[in-house]
């Protein structure tokens, strides 16, 4: 989608304002609070105009009550029309406000039990997305806490401000908001955010900003060039997206009808045009009869301008050769200021046509997103044969003129799938951990001579590189060669993504065998991988005892873990124990969407049992089978008088581990926990296990009430079975029994004296 910010003094204004104006991309905006519509209107830290619709989810269920499930159906986008999205909402009932002058932010909703909410979209237009989330209770420690799960990939989590200075209008990521950006929703694919307890024990959430992105591509094998009049006055070279792109930086290739004499070029070229990262592609274009140059309306700097023949009714022909052998997808962007200037673009590829398509003649092409047919054709399926050309003719539209701005080549599959050099990747990575890329050469059996060089993702870390090759920093390159034979070999190195890091990353290199280039085929983009946190150091899709007992133990502390989530979920201990009983060897099902569950054990075939064994093995590698805890505690406390808890658990048979924690209120501290629990004093939780069987239990602790308790005391916990939570049941509330005795009888003695010490 394009983004229309107009000029640097537009984009400069909206950024003092804490907002981004999204003028041409689809947004949708939901307010979650109290009542039947939303008072917001306009901009939050994205918009479109100042009067953008925005949704309400409310907490009220129409009859005086307050609904701990919702949804709300048939979403409106910001400027009101109707899209197919549903929302639907899980343990929210709960409002408070928080002072802002923000109609949206002014309204928070919360649980009732501290447990997390989780907001599921469906129906979401398959696309690219940035997600915004605001969250934030009215004091500086309800900080909200987001995870966000599409399809395969978890996003998260992340936080807002527990420092003052949130309470503003002015937008600032981390302090009122978080967001998710390059979010992937494929069709038929929810959208699941969870918002956990933040700092205060609580969860929060205030509003949804869902921001349509231009389309991303994985490959770096994408080529942008962008026709027009370089020395003119006007003239700002394009960067980042048009239809497609990789990042807000995409490199764009000028072609220029000026000959930099003060004359204009009949026919011209570009040699050697460059990939959007800035590496060679080896290239070469052509130009013929495209000497005129003038402006459309449109505010994108490709779309601006538009390159024409002197003469009407005359065609620009455009020839591409060097590249690879492969199939490509061709983006032609054509139009020219009125309306009924139109493009007619006709792609031939060798001896093959692929036909002639039109850009629009409606009105309103120049303020519309990108889209085919209106702005550009598109030709998908190319297919390319090597070093054969490509022949682009662009044909006189309506408006009797043939217009030309643009043009975006993308490698629609390896280009060098038949390269005498392979790589290999691992199945996926994991940020900070180290990988190894093989490079198998297989030279011609007549090279005299050949080299290989190879690059990394920009900002991953390379060593230990074979067969005396080097790394060149300054280009990112790992170089093996020249080697002055014939002879296959085996080239590695080792790459290290940086923490943090969660964007696919792209390899790409060429080989070169006496004098001829050839790309390195085989894999080329490396995805992140969801190993469970538990499988650390090193991350090899195994969940061994020792690294169970770590996760568990940090668990139980209430210590950070090097890798997400924290703090640690009960249900991501448990269910590594299930894997780590289960056989220990497992795999990330992308079939199942939600965390812990998409982790699942790996039948090891070497393994043979009775059939008895076999089959409860399997249910034990499937099985979402629960069991219950059940609490008793006394009716009523007394200030300074420690109140037992008794917790009964009784997992179902076929539980492999279990887990559980209770939370205190608010102030309380426990002792004299049994079975080996341990109390998390930051968390102000009791935690046992996790158990390694399915043995019932009856937990035991002693509560003792805060300094100056008054009023019901509630608890709240949960036992995990398995990765399935269950919240604990029976009396979970304690009344206020009044002052002790001792206490009393201080009082009464200071009434009858008169005097109180």
């Amino acid at each position: 989608m394009k983004t229309k910010s107009g000029g640097c003094l537009f984009l400069a204004l909206q950024l003092c304002l804490g907002a981004w104006t999204l003028q041409a991309q689809q947004l949708l905006d939901v307010d979650f609070g109290i009542g039947v519509a939303s008072h917001k209107k306009g901009f939050a830290a994205a918009g479109q105009t100042s009067t953008d619709f925005w949704n309400l989810y409310s907490r009220d269920d129409g009859m005086g009550g307050y609904r701990t499930y919702g949804v709300l159906t048939n979403l409106l986008w910001a400027d009101g029309s109707p899209t197919a999205i549903s929302l639907t909402v899980s343990n929210a009932p709960g409002a408070w406000g928080t002072g802002s002058p923000d109609p949206m932010f002014a309204t928070y909703l919360y649980p009732f039990n501290r447990g997390n909410i989780q907001v599921t979209l469906s129906g979401t237009p398959p696309s690219t997305y940035d997600v915004y989330l605001y969250g934030h209770g009215a004091t500086d420690r309800e900080n909200g806490i987001f995870t966000l799960v599409s399809g395969s990939a978890q996003y998260g989590p992340k936080f807002t401000a527990t420092v003052p200075g949130w309470n503003t209008t002015n937008w600032v990521e981390g302090q009122q908001y978080v967001v998710f950006k390059n979010v992937q929703v494929a069709a038929g694919q929810p959208l699941v955010i969870i918002v956990a307890p933040g700092s205060a024990g609580e969860a929060v959430i205030n509003g949804l900003q869902l921001v349509e992105q231009p389309t991303t591509v994985a490959s770096a094998d994408l080529i942008d060039v962008q026709f027009t009049a370089a020395q003119n006055w006007a003239f700002t070279n394009k960067v980042g997206f048009a239809a497609i792109g990789q990042s807000a930086t995409d490199y764009w290739n000028v072609y220029s009808r000026d000959d930099g004499l003060g004359g204009f070029r009949q026919n011209g070229q570009v040699p050697d045009l460059k990939y959007v990262d800035g590496r060679d592609s080896y290239v070469n274009l052509s130009v013929s009869n495209a000497p005129g140059f003038w402006y459309t309306s449109d505010p994108d700097p490709m779309m601006a301008g538009y390159l024409y023949p002197l003469g009407g009714g005359t065609n620009i022909s455009i020839q591409l050769i060097g590249l690879s052998a492969g199939t490509y997808a061709f983006y032609v962007y054509a139009h020219g200021l009125p309306d009924q200037q139109n493009g007619i673009i006709d792609l031939q590829s060798g001896s093959t046509d692929y036909g002639q398509k039109a850009t629009t003649t409606s009105h309103g092409w120049n303020t519309a997103p990108w889209q085919e047919g209106i702005q550009y054709v598109l030709f998908q399926n190319v297919n390319v044969a090597n070093n054969s050309p490509v022949i682009v003719t662009v044909m006189p539209g309506a408006g009797n003129l043939a217009a030309l701005n643009g043009m975006q080549i993308l490698a629609a599959t390896n280009p060098a799938s038949s390269s005498p050099v392979v790589r290999t990747l691992p199945a996926s990575y994991t940020a900070g951990v180290p990988l190894t890329v093989t490079l198998q050469a297989n030279p011609p059996p007549t090279t005299s001579a050949y080299a290989v060089q190879d690059g990394p993702p920009a900002g991953w870390a390379v060593s230990a590189i074979s067969n005396n090759g080097a790394y060149d920093s300054a280009n990112n390159l790992v170089k093996f060669g020249p080697f002055t034979d014939a002879q296959p070999r085996t080239l590695t190195y080792v790459v290290t993504p940086p923490p943090g890091t969660t964007a696919v990353g792209h390899f790409t290199g060429i080989a070169s065998f006496d004098g001829g280039d050839s790309l390195i085929g085989g894999d080329a983009d490396l995805a992140p991988g969801l190993y469970h946190p538990a499988d650390f150091n090193p991350s090899d899709w195994t969940i061994t005892i020792d690294k169970l007992t770590a996760y568990g133990a940090a668990w139980k502390r209430g210590d950070t873990w090097p890798l997400p989530p924290n703090p640690i979920p009960i249900s991501y201990v448990t269910r590594a124990a299930f894997l780590w009983k289960g056989g220990e060897v497992y795999r990330y099902d992308s079939s199942i969407t939600n965390a812990p569950f998409f982790w699942v054990n790996v039948p090891q075939p070497q393994i043979h049992t009775t059939g008895t064994k076999s089959h409860r093995l399997m249910r034990l590698a499937t099985s979402t089978a629960q069991g219950q805890a059940v609490a008793a505690l006394a009716a009523q406390y007394q200030p300074g008088q420690p109140l037992p808890v008794s917790i009964n658990v009784t997992p179902d048979p076929d539980i492999a581990a279990y887990a559980v924690e209770d939370q205190l209120p608010a102030g309380w501290q426990a002792t004299s926990i049994s079975s080996g629990g341990t109390y998390d004093a930051i968390s102000g939780k009791v935690k046992w296990g996790p158990y390694f069987d399915s043995t019932a239990r009856t937990l035991i602790y002693q509560a003792n009430p805060a300094s100056g308790a008054v009023g019901p005391a509630e608890f709240t916990g949960v036992a995990s079975f398995d990765g399935a939570n269950v919240a604990i049941g029976g009396e979970r509330v304690a009344t206020w029994g009044g002052l002790a005795l001792p206490a009393l009888s201080a009082i009464n003695r200071g009434l009858r004296s008169g005097r109180f010490d």
